[in-house]
């Protein structure tokens, strides 16, 4: 998308036309890279809005004070649990840093008040209060980084792997991999 205005402002259009196309180049970068990665090819057209700020894109969704969302994985498989979303968002977005994670995530740790994926499949506002972004933040790093991107493209698209990847019944606790 290019605006053009004719006349005085000819220079700022120029500037405009620029930041325009650096805007759709970065994008296009990030979509081909999360494309290739999680092995995603859209069935249709995607449609990329761009909105001014996050809380302004929170509206338009009608979640004023929503998280960050990764819709990608949603399309994926539109099963997916709310801790697979979240996660998988949280580890591309890396918006939370290690030292926030650790912080945040400490006391239910050292509680082993660790919320179970069945407990994180929570589409409520609990999910928040009970450190759900950072322990599925958490599980997809440990995923990835213990058994690879191409194990986490088939935990995405069939949870039944937990069970037999991991030898461990899906309602069992996130700690067994914090442990590792």
């Amino acid at each position: 998308m290019f605006l053009l205005q004719q006349g005085e402002n000819e220079g700022l259009n120029n500037q405009l036309n620029k930041v325009h196309h650096d805007l759709f180049n970065e994008l296009s970068d990030h979509i081909e890279r999360i494309s290739l990665k999680y092995n995603y090819h859209p069935s249709r057209k995607v449609t990329i809005e761009v909105y001014p700020d996050l809380p302004s894109f929170h509206q338009a969704v009608g979640e004023a004070d929503a998280p960050n969302w990764l819709w990608l994985i949603s399309e994926i498989n539109p099963k997916a649990p709310k801790w697979i979303r979240q996660g998988i968002g949280g580890y591309e977005a890396k918006q939370m840093t290690p030292n926030f994670i650790e912080v945040t995530t400490k006391e239910a740790i050292n509680n082993l008040s660790i919320p179970t994926f069945d407990e994180l499949d929570n589409d409520t506002w609990d999910f928040d209060t009970m450190k759900g972004f950072q322990f599925s933040y958490l599980f997809v790093k440990f995923v990835d980084q213990q058994y690879g991107i191409d194990h986490l493209n088939q935990l995405i698209r069939n949870l039944r792997i937990l069970t037999v990847s991991f030898n461990v019944p899906r309602r069992n606790r996130i700690r067994r991999w914090l442990s590792l």
